[in-house]
């Protein structure tokens, strides 16, 4: 079985990297096989909700708290396996923003490499955003570094915060903004990826 792991963007990063590299294990051990979330059969969500993904329609997902116990995970993954069921995309919130009231916007992208898909991402946020009207700025984050950075003024100027990575990636700088995730694949393929997460943008904590 080819497994996709992914985290909740709001949880402690320690849990959750611990949680990843105990699942990653555990899933090799027992045959099965890490993949990308095109690949993959199953979608193990490390957090409390599941994520407005358009690439996990069609697949079964999985949710594993971060606070679940880390002494049998052999048993803890074929529990995920076993309750996995087909994904639904969250309910959308009326209390997030309104796409008309967006003018300015900041994303980050990152892929695994940092090489192609990073910037092809990139492309299609600035495409999508441009068409909208809408001030953009993108940050690409890769094996060298953050290209074009965000300073501190343009992120006090934002709006919303776009972020489309297949990896963890540090948003620190973006505490107390909206931001909205997706995956790279939503945002290259077309704008519906880009729409669906205006309708589930949450609040940035620390």
């Amino acid at each position: 079985m080819n497994i996709f792991l992914v985290q909740n963007h709001d949880i402690g990063k320690a849990k959750s990297f611990l949680l990843h590299q105990v699942l990653s294990q555990v899933a090799t051990q027992q045959g099965h096989q890490l993949s990308d979330i095109t690949e993959a059969d199953l979608a193990i969500v490390i957090g409390k909700t599941l994520p407005n993904l358009t690439a996990l329609q069609g697949k079964k997902v999985a949710l594993v708290s971060v606070d679940s116990e880390l002494t049998q995970p052999e048993q803890l993954l074929q529990q995920a396996i076993t309750a996995a069921t087909d994904y639904v995309e969250p309910a959308q919130s009326s209390a997030n923003l309104a796409q008309h009231s967006i003018k300015n916007i900041v994303a980050v992208t990152a892929c695994p490499t940092g090489v192609a898909h990073t910037f092809m991402s990139a492309e299609a946020i600035e495409t999508y955003a441009k068409k909208q009207g809408w001030n953009i700025k993108v940050e690409t984050r890769g094996q060298v570094g953050a290209g074009n950075p965000i300073s501190p003024e343009e992120v006090a100027a934002a709006d919303l915060v776009f972020v489309a990575a297949d990896i963890d990636v540090d948003l620190s700088k973006f505490t107390g903004k909206n931001v909205s995730y997706f995956d790279r694949f939503s945002a290259e393929k077309n704008g519906t990826g880009i729409r669906k997460s205006l309708c589930g943008s949450q609040n940035l904590q620390r």
